[in-house]
């Protein structure tokens, strides 16, 4: 019995040390060769330092990273000037107040009056428009007024309203015009 038990755990050792050595000689996983790990790993440090290089690029670059300056590292012109970027951001200006009202007063027969708002109601500029006051001005009348993107004109009494699409919010209100 002593006999079958030494025979075992030689067996076992022996076992044990052989999986060891093939272990050592193979440290990559089964079915993938050595070359192929080789040339895998070569292409992540190739990948890696290429990423680095890129924003080590993008880092130095005049400090124009910053969201909406309309400039994107991967361009390879020269970064728009800190004018350029102004101009762009304020591009959908409202035109002249005086300019508006005399381009809205010679097409107010095309436009007509809206239904006026009850006592109480109020326009303010920056609120809500007043739920169920102020219609929305059809294709026909919008054409003969400017044309703002991302705002629709409404028509309130003898007002017209700039309110915004998305949030509804009055942009601007010019009274009295449709008199």
């Amino acid at each position: 019995m002593r006999l079958r038990h030494l025979f075992i755990s030689l067996f076992a050792v022996a076992a044990l040390l052989g999986s060891m050595a093939q272990a050592a000689e193979r440290p990559y996983a089964p079915g993938k060769s050595q070359e192929h790990r080789k040339a895998f790993k070569h292409h992540q440090q190739q990948r890696d330092h290429h990423r680095d290089q890129m924003l080590r690029r993008d880092h130095n670059r005049h400090g124009q990273q910053h969201p909406g300056s309309g400039y994107r590292p991967r361009d390879h012109a020269r970064p728009p000037s800190h004018r350029q970027i102004y101009e762009q951001r304020h591009q959908y200006r409202a035109p002249d107040r005086s300019q508006l009202r005399r381009q809205i007063h010679r097409n107010r027969h095309h436009i007509g009056r809206g239904p006026a708002l009850p006592p109480r109601a109020r326009l303010i500029t920056g609120r809500p428009i007043p739920h169920g006051w102020g219609q929305r001005l059809p294709h026909q009348h919008v054409r003969h007024l400017p044309h703002y993107p991302g705002y629709e004109w409404h028509r309130s009494g003898s007002n017209l309203v700039l309110v915004a699409v998305t949030t509804g919010l009055i942009y601007t209100i010019v009274e009295n015009v449709l008199n």
